[in-house]
């Protein structure tokens, strides 16, 4: 086997033709519409539709799977930031809470 999938237009396995052209970007792809995705989402900011409707929050998405999932962040159903000390067993929903909470160990120690 030559390596080469004609299957994607001749290129051997693994190639990416399409590279970013923003300065410092190392991003390739195969496909030239997942380029345009890539610089639209990234270097643009503008494919994150989906807008958390909490007040106070103004993160927004690229899926309605993503903003599920942060959205369950505030209402404290999925706890995202574990603390590290062996000594405490706790998750917190945001890194305020966490970082709150670990003040606590400072406080303690002296």
């Amino acid at each position: 086997s030559s390596g080469i999938n004609a299957e994607y237009g001749g290129t051997a396995v693994g190639d990416k033709p399409y590279h970013c052209p923003r300065k410092g970007c190392t991003r390739s792809f195969l496909y030239e519409d997942s380029l345009a995705f890539h610089e639209t989402s990234v270097h643009k900011g503008l494919a994150r539709p989906y807008k958390c409707s909490w007040e106070r929050c103004d993160r927004s998405f690229s899926s309605a799977a993503n903003l599920e999932f942060h959205e369950q962040t505030h209402m404290g159903e999925i706890l995202v930031h574990q603390c590290s000390s062996e000594q405490y067993n706790e998750s917190f929903v945001s890194k305020s809470e966490l970082d709150s909470h670990k003040k606590t160990h400072t406080a303690e120690e002296s």
